[in-house]
């Protein structure tokens, strides 16, 4: 097993955003194998109590390219519980503004995002 990621590394700077990362990833869980047994795609919506996110290295990658080409739209497909989303709208935010657009099929986790996305402070993103 790796070791985790030192947020205090990260690019973003913003400590109420790296907190709530770091929440999120504590809390980071993975469904057993089972669910996945079967014939055919599962319901996504079993899948409503797990976020298929991105790790902090990809975030900060994520964040990095945005920032470098002065991004102003993003749209996040698979958004889950909203990972990907902070990093795209922390840079929104640092380029002086923009939009990130969501995709999630699964209304729970859309919610889950909306609501990390306020925590961090960047709901208007």
């Amino acid at each position: 097993m790796s070791e985790p990621h030192d947020l205090s590394r990260s690019p973003l700077r913003d400590p109420q955003i790296l907190q709530v990362i770091a929440d999120m990833n504590a809390r980071r869980k993975r469904p057993s194998p089972s669910a996945f047994a079967g014939s055919g795609a599962p319901d996504p919506a079993l899948f409503a109590d797990y976020g298929f996110s991105i790790h902090p290295e990809q975030g900060d990658l994520i964040y990095l390219l945005c920032r470098a080409m002065k991004a102003r739209r993003v749209v996040d497909f698979a958004t889950s519980v909203g990972m990907s989303a902070l990093y795209f709208a922390a840079a929104l935010r640092d380029n002086g503004g923009g939009e990130v657009i969501g995709a999630e099929l699964v209304p729970e986790k859309a919610e889950t995002a909306r609501r990390k996305l306020t925590a961090a402070g960047l709901e208007d993103y």
